[in-house]
């Protein structure tokens, strides 16, 4: 049995690089479903690694099981035999490549077994050696699957084999991150009920709480300005859920939305945010005779949802507001993590004459990537650049490139965060004409906008 950490890596060059990428890219933009997606990219792996069979274990989160094996080459009972095993169980490689994150491998599969779960496994039988690479889940840096490569020679994994993993490995987290998200994956074992908290009172009281605001309309849109410095006006509003609650007064979003994501009854909340914020900003524009754009963050999981454009398209209708007028915000997160679906609603949300605007730009790895292949009109510079942008020369820079990016790719550009008067005076200077925070206006209820609006009227 062996174990260890492969070393001195082969460079894939840029053109297999590019090559590997698009058909990547276009597994992912052809299938309906993550499993298929992953079905379509292993499919390249078993080409470019010649004699092997190539295969994803997606781990739990304690690190306990293997929760799905996927794989193309290997038989459908050898894929069940590993669904549901409990890692120190199965084989000694992959098991350690789970726990310490290293790329390890065997040369004999047959002496690195524990337990006798596969004793009558074909498949296994026929395998020799074992080559174990760990993906890496980006928010946290933890192992949340194992790409294992089999072949019926015995003989440790080449520097080459492990590099063509390796460089594909952030777009492999991004499907494998969705794909234990998605509905694919419920699962029974007969140990996971062990592992799952169970919901307490206090939840299940919360939940009903939060459906019954939802129904009594008590979650609100607050507004925040978007200030345009051409015009030194209000260039339109950033629709913001709270919930009036009646008896602890306004609360937060950080109050209820990642509950409400966890439980699936976001969508709910988006929909009707966005109703209500159209509504208003309608009657705004008609009021005072001006044009505003509106901007409402939309959650990952609603927008991947197959009726939501159809959904989208009855509220601009209901509300008479017009597509054009409306932004929707997606954090660059969402797009990272359902880059599968999100970009056929976007393509669907577009021929509403709908925007699309990128939150959170630059604080995750893939900026560029998805500026390329998706029709957005508009990021938003985040606020964790802006916050120390008077001090920090790496801020600086960082604002600034983002700034001339968005100029050179001829997209709008709008700055967060910004809260003191040196915020807007460096972020002006560097060439942003759009902009978000604190020194212009907290996000307030609709009198207080119309307040503001009769002010710059004055």
């Amino acid at each position: 049995m062996v174990h260890q950490q492969v070393k001195n890596r082969l460079k894939v060059s840029p053109e297999e690089f590019l090559e590997g990428y698009r058909y990547i890219e276009e597994a992912m933009n052809q299938s309906d479903s993550y499993e298929d997606a992953l079905q379509h990219i292993l499919k390249y792996f078993d080409r470019k690694l010649t004699g092997t069979y190539s295969a994803i274990m997606i781990v739990d989160e304690k690190k306990e099981f293997i929760q799905e094996c996927i794989s193309n080459g290997l038989s459908e009972e050898f894929k069940k035999a590993f669904c549901g095993m409990l890692i120190d169980e199965g084989i000694v490689s992959n098991a350690t490549s789970i726990r310490t994150g290293s790329v390890t491998y065997t040369e004999n599969i047959s002496n690195d077994l524990r337990g006798d779960v596969f004793s009558d496994l074909p498949d296994l039988l026929k395998l020799s050696s074992c080559r174990s690479i760990p993906i890496f889940d980006y928010r946290d840096n933890e192992v949340l699957a194992v790409f294992t490569i089999f072949s019926k020679q015995s003989h440790s994994p080449t520097n080459r084999e492990v590099e063509i993993v390796k460089s594909f490995r952030s777009l492999l987290t991004l499907l494998i991150t969705n794909y234990i998200q998605s509905e694919l994956m419920r699962v029974d074992f007969p140990w996971m009920n062990k592992i799952k908290e169970p919901k307490s009172q206090a939840e299940e009281e919360f939940k009903c709480e939060l459906l019954k605001a939802i129904e009594n309309k008590e979650i609100k849109p607050f507004y925040q300005p978007l200030y345009q410095m051409d015009t030194n006006r209000i260039y339109g509003f950033e629709a913001l859920a709270r919930w009036d609650h009646p008896q602890k007064g306004i609360l937060p979003p950080s109050e209820f939305i990642e509950y409400a994501e966890d439980h699936h009854i976001i969508d709910l909340i988006d929909d009707l945010v966005v109703e209500q914020a159209c509504e208003d900003i309608q009657q705004l524009k008609e009021k005072y005779n001006q044009d505003f754009i509106l901007s409402v963050n939309i959650s990952a999981l609603h927008i991947t949802q197959l009726n939501f454009s159809t959904k989208l398209k009855n509220i601009l209708l209901k509300t008479n507001f017009s597509g054009e007028q409306l932004a929707l915000e997606i954090t660059e997160t969402a797009l990272m993590q359902q880059i599968g679906y999100v970009s056929k609603t976007i393509d669907q949300i577009k021929q509403l004459g709908v925007q699309i605007s990128i939150d959170d730009f630059g604080t995750s790895y893939s900026s560029l990537n998805y500026l390329k292949y998706l029709s957005v009109d508009m990021i938003k510079l985040d606020r964790s650049f802006v916050r120390d942008v008077v001090d920090n020369p790496v801020d600086q820079r960082i604002c600034k490139t983002i700034i001339q990016l968005a100029e050179d790719l001829n997209l709008e550009l709008l700055a967060e965060g910004i809260e003191t008067k040196e915020h807007y005076e460096i972020i002006r200077n560097y060439g942003c004409k759009i902009f978000q925070g604190f020194y212009f206006s907290h996000p307030v209820k609709l009198d207080e906008v119309k307040q503001q609006i009769i002010k710059q009227l004055a």
